[in-house]
């Protein structure tokens, strides 16, 4: 791979966590909190490859400096979690399995800034979310922000879905953008049913 790459430990990295953000990781879902994004990836029956899924990651914030990564093969081989600088992020997920043989993304993958506090979350039932750490003053959702169907534009699934429906992504990004449901998203949904198309 030619790239610096270290691991730490899962000891240690619950410690970073619990003093960085105030949380411990048991599950995937313990990090959904002070969600500032969320990102529609097509659902759970969308496969993305690993570029793809760095690009998803990606496009709700640029990433800097030193990275935490998590995958399954941090899991399966008891490794703890990857350290990569930001500018290797690209050449890592590339090469991953060339490297260790194995895709990067299978399921979930988690990516933590320590430093910008900042978490990317690639969640297995389709969503991307990130979130923004403020601890110790808050460390819970205040409320619940729908996924923004805004593709990368290099995702094909996202791009598609984006052209074929766009009442539905105009509604999702209106309604991430405000608490509450604005006069564009009952103009959208009047749309939505005018077509004849589901909605909630």
């Amino acid at each position: 791979m030619g790239i610096p790459i270290s691991n730490i430990s899962w000891d240690e990295f619950n410690h970073q966590l619990k003093e960085v953000f105030g949380k411990r990781m048991r599950l995937v879902d313990d990090l959904s909190f002070n969600v500032i994004m969320r990102l529609d990836v097509g659902g759970e029956f969308v496969k993305l490859n690993d570029m793809e899924s760095l690009d998803c990651l990606q496009y709700m914030r640029k990433m800097d400096g030193e990275l935490c990564v998590i995958t399954d093969y941090c899991y399966k081989k008891k490794c703890g979690p990857f350290l990569v600088d930001a500018s290797e992020i690209n050449n890592f997920v590339k090469d991953f399995h060339a490297e260790y043989g194995e895709v990067f993304c299978s399921t979930d993958v988690i990516v933590i800034s320590f430093t910008d506090k900042l978490i990317w979350v690639l969640f297995h039932e389709g969503i991307c979310w990130l979130s923004k750490g403020n601890y110790p003053f808050s460390t819970t959702l205040r409320r619940s922000i729908p996924p923004v169907a805004v593709p990368p534009l290099r995702n094909r699934y996202l791009t598609g879905w984006l052209f074929r429906n766009p009442p539905l992504a105009f509604i999702s990004i209106v309604s991430s953008l405000s608490p509450v449901r604005s006069i564009p998203y009952y103009i959208g949904l009047h749309i939505l049913k005018k077509n004849g198309m589901p909605c909630g």
